[in-house]
């Protein structure tokens, strides 16, 4: 996989404010997200690909922002300009939750999808669950340590808070944790529950 700054700019979800931006400022976040790539090697391996190019593109962003105001309010400006992005995906999510084998479909496909797309940096583990739930625990994330590597940790919260934005309002599944890493927690320790009360009409 090479990794290209405008061809990943451009698969992020950060390609709508990529393409509503002024010439100087894709230039900018061109050229950090080439500084970027130079600067964490170790990382970008085929299976990273996509969250390098959400996390590269997030992380010039909110620098190119922090030029002309306060690092609350650049990465508010990131975290608005992702979860816009988003918003067709979380309405997508609460259809796909309505189906009664949602939580089966997880339990069955998403470690196999993490195997392929969770490269060098990454230590996920599935705990043993039953058929009614899928659960999945990150112990180690690359938002974590690239985002605490620029000194900006406060993007991973933003990135956590996407899982937040896509399962916390899902008619047909009830998505619990603990803690997660981008609030200071040790481990992201993700539940997917089957809720049977849609289905069976239990409580």
């Amino acid at each position: 996989m090479k990794y290209i700054p405008e061809k990943m700019v451009s698969k992020s979800r950060f390609s709508d404010l990529y393409n509503n931006s002024e010439t100087s400022a894709k230039q900018f976040v061109i050229d950090k997200i080439s500084c970027y790539i130079s600067e964490n090697r170790e990382y970008c391996d085929n299976k990273n690909y996509g969250h390098l190019c959400n996390l590269f593109s997030a992380l010039a962003f909110e620098v190119f922002f922090e030029q002309s105001c306060s690092r609350d309010e650049a990465i508010e400006k990131v975290r608005k300009a992702m979860y816009k992005y988003l918003e067709s995906t979380v309405e997508k999510m609460r259809r796909l939750s309505e189906n009664p084998f949602f939580v089966p479909f997880l339990k069955l496909t998403m470690p196999t999808k993490f195997k392929f797309t969770c490269g060098y940096g990454w230590k996920i583990e599935y705990p043993k669950t039953d058929k009614t739930e899928f659960a999945m625990t990150t112990r180690e994330c690359i938002y974590c340590k690239i985002f605490a590597k620029y000194n900006i940790f406060e993007l991973t919260k933003v990135f956590c808070g996407v899982d937040d934005l896509l399962y916390s309002d899902m008619p047909g599944a009830a998505f619990l944790y603990t803690e997660q890493l981008g609030t200071g927690g040790k481990m992201c320790d993700y539940i997917f529950r089957k809720k049977f009360y849609i289905y069976e009409g239990k409580q």
